[in-house]
């Protein structure tokens, strides 16, 4: 989870046009907040719809890694479907539809980082 930190007005204003370019392309709501709490997910969605809109044929995979105990700051789901499960409350806040243009172009990739 992520809110966008960026301060300076023209750089918000640059930010939100390419955040509600990619919502317009996509099919989001124009209401739906791509700037917080999930807002390195739906910068990296943006920079995907930019550089296919510019005709590079490019893709993204989102890699989770599973069973990080980490620290008291942050938590990380053990499994693939404790993954799922966050990553499925993500998908509704952010209002991507099912069928968008770039569902081919985005993989998720679960890696564990413990044997068991």
């Amino acid at each position: 989870m992520s809110t966008c930190q960026a301060r300076n007005q023209e750089s918000l204003r640059k930010i939100n046009a390419a955040l509600d370019a990619t919502k317009i392309a996509l099919g989001v709501p124009a209401e739906a907040d791509w700037t917080s709490p999930y807002y390195q997910y739906c910068n990296r969605v943006a920079a995907l719809h930019f550089l296919t809109s510019h005709g590079v044929n490019a893709k993204l995979l989102f890699i989770y890694f599973c069973g990080d105990k980490g620290d008291a700051r942050r938590t990380c789901p053990v499994d693939r479907q404790g993954w799922e499960e966050r990553l499925e409350e993500m998908r509704r806040h952010v209002g991507v539809p099912a069928g968008h243009y770039l569902k081919g172009k985005i993989q998720n990739l679960f890696l564990p980082v413990t044997q068991g």
